[in-house]
């Protein structure tokens, strides 16, 4: 890839898509800022200088983060793992016991 345009503070992502039924939807439409937004945009990057400060964010007051989900979710899957294999072992020890 290569170094992002120093010249532009936009990169504009011109696409087609095709379905199976053949049909296809150009999303290479642009508006002039204050326009509203045409039926299939072309989807754009927007740049900012590297120094810049990062652009404020909801998420923060929306609750835990998916990522802290991930890790408790994956935390009960690892202890529900490790009950199964436990109850699977003493039934098969008592099985070939008894």
């Amino acid at each position: 890839m290569g170094p992002l345009p120093t010249d532009t503070d936009q990169l504009v992502f011109k696409a087609l898509q095709t379905y199976d039924t053949g049909e296809v939807v150009r999303w290479i439409d642009t508006a002039p800022p204050g326009a509203p937004e045409p039926d299939h945009p072309a989807p754009v990057l927007t740049l900012t200088p590297a120094d810049a400060a990062p652009a404020a964010t909801t998420t923060a007051d929306a609750g835990p983060s998916v990522g802290v989900w991930g890790v408790v979710l994956g935390s009960v899957g690892i202890v529900l793992g490790i009950i199964g294999l436990v109850v699977g072992l003493r039934n098969r020890r008592n099985a070939t016991a008894g």
